[in-house]
């Protein structure tokens, strides 16, 4: 045999041996045996290396992961019963520049969370897929964790649907990776958790923060139960930067909704609004109804606020926090906040705040404000005192628009009598009713300190809707509120443009008893 025929055997033999190991390594498979004893509760107290591509089939069997399971450039699946991450401990899919990471964690049972899930992102993409017969819990631990680590990482996806309920006191994080350049959009995750038969509780933060370009979705579910976002509790899919729009948050819970802690789907937040745009949250609920204690704001830059609006809700709503679509910047406009209940009463409490407004900055010339659509088969928007109620604040150099309506006795009982809407000069203000039988309010027309003319007027209006004229609409515009006068009770009410009436209707309501 020659030289050259040797070194061609050798070459041969090394590559064979190089393909069947490499073959017999991506065939390898990690199974329960590996990582459980036979019988009894499997308690992993060891780490556990789990191969790409394994499906760990331990049915019926409870597991407590009391050390890391850790699969490294890859993904795997893990079958069980109940399992049980202790604090401290975790399940872990090692981050890859170039392959998808994560795992399937395939339960009959309860998750309890006291540790971390965790799937970083370098790159490659990162998913968690959970399906569970019973219960999530997740309370007080360092929680999941699906950040990008690299300027070119999104941040992950996590699916969860559990058939009981879910408890969410420890943090969930599909975050971009903080930096990036013009090529790297490091957009947040997207995050879908499902309790198709209980309730969904917030109590820590869950985010989807885009760090260039935009936040990400944020879906959460209660099929069959209550959605709570407790004090203390964020969901949170602003964009971070000065290009980086805020993204979609949708919650529903299909017996009632409760905002106490916070919502942001701003954009721009790291650059006061920057040149992005405000994202969108959407809201439905069931005959429980919604409250909004906290806030929810999708505030941004020269693309303008976003959106807020109710999907659909067949209960009472109220209002009592803060709720905002400004424009922040750069001539930035006012978004629009639509809520509203199909069945019940709207309510506005003295401490609600709705906020619409365009830029009010020096560097602004011609922002407009948003579009607010408040409708309930009551409206009742309550005050202290003259003066001292709720306020919706559309300020702009451009004006704004509000549309209230009511299928009953329109914006009563007020209490004291007043709410505020603040406006610039050329707003414009809608109140309409149907069936109603009450004379109208008395509506505070104001404008905001930075607005283009500061001043203050006030209209009485003095027609009511009667069971002779049902539909009923008077609307103002007010061109300039420094040009009104007094009337004879010492208010301001007289406008360069007078109050128009209409007899369009306000809206199609069928109110009644939430089935």
């Amino acid at each position: 045999m020659t030289l050259a025929h040797s070194r061609h055997a050798v070459l041969v033999l090394f590559v064979s041996l190089l393909v069947f190991g490499v073959s017999r390594d991506a065939a390898a498979v990690t199974t329960c045996a590996d990582i459980c004893p036979p019988t009894g509760v499997c308690n992993i107290t060891s780490q556990k290396q789990i191969d790409p591509g394994s499906v760990v089939d331990c049915s019926g069997r409870d597991i407590v992961v009391k050390a890391t399971v850790k699969v490294t450039g890859g993904r795997f699946e893990l079958i069980a019963n109940d399992l049980t991450v202790n604090k401290f401990k975790r399940i872990e899919a090692v981050e890859s520049e170039f392959v998808e990471v994560g795992f399937d964690l395939t339960l009959t049972g309860t998750l309890d969370v006291q540790g971390r899930l965790q799937a970083r992102n370098k790159g490659g993409d990162s998913t968690i897929e959970i399906q569970a017969g019973g219960d999530l819990i997740m309370d007080n631990g360092p929680g999941i964790d699906m950040i990008g680590t690299t300027e070119s990482a999104d941040g992950g996806e996590l699916f969860v649907q559990v058939e009981g309920t879910a408890t969410l006191r420890s943090n969930i994080k599909t975050d971009g990776k903080l930096g990036g350049t013009s090529d790297n959009v490091n957009i947040g995750g997207d995050i879908y958790i499902e309790a198709s038969g209980g309730s969904v509780i917030v109590g820590a933060t869950i985010s989807a923060i885009g760090r260039r370009f935009g936040g990400g979705l944020i879906e959460l579910y209660a099929r069959d139960g209550d959605l709570i976002i407790e004090s203390g509790g964020t969901v949170d899919s602003h964009g971070d930067n000065d290009e980086s729009d805020g993204g979609i948050i949708y919650l529903e819970g299909d017996n009632s909704m409760v905002i106490d802690g916070e919502i942001y789907a701003d954009g721009g937040r790291g650059s006061n609004g920057g040149t992005a745009t405000g994202g969108e949250v959407i809201l439905a609920a069931g005959c429980g109804g919604l409250e909004i204690n906290g806030l929810i704001d999708v505030s941004a830059g020269e693309g303008g606020g976003g959106d807020i609006s109710t999907q659909i809700v067949t209960g009472p709503v109220v209002v009592s926090g803060t709720v905002k679509s400004n424009g922040l910047r750069y001539d930035g406009d006012g978004g629009s906040i639509h809520i509203w209940s199909s069945d019940d009463d709207l309510t506005l409490t003295p401490t609600a705040v709705i906020e619409s407004r365009g830029d009010l900055t020096t560097e602004s010339f011609s922002s407009q404000g948003g579009s607010v659509l408040l409708s309930g088969c009551q409206l009742d928007m309550q005050g202290l005192a003259p003066g001292n109620g709720a306020v919706i604040n559309m300020s702009s150099p451009g004006g704004g628009r509000a549309s209230l309506s009511g299928a009953k006795n329109p914006l009563a009982p007020l209490g004291f009598g007043d709410f505020s809407l603040r406006v610039s000069e050329f707003a414009s203000v809608d109140v309409s009713a149907t069936d109603g039988v009450s004379t109208l309010p008395r509506i505070t027309l104001s404008t905001d300190p930075g607005a283009a003319r500061d001043g203050f007027c006030a209209f009485q209006p003095n027609v009511a809707c009667t069971v002779d004229a049902p539909t009923c609409t008077i609307g103002w515009t007010a061109y300039d509120c420094l040009d009104a006068e007094p009337n004879t009770d010492g208010r301001m009410a007289q406008f360069s443009n007078p109050p128009v009436i209409s007899t369009e209707p306000a809206a199609d309501f069928e109110c009644g008893p939430c089935l």
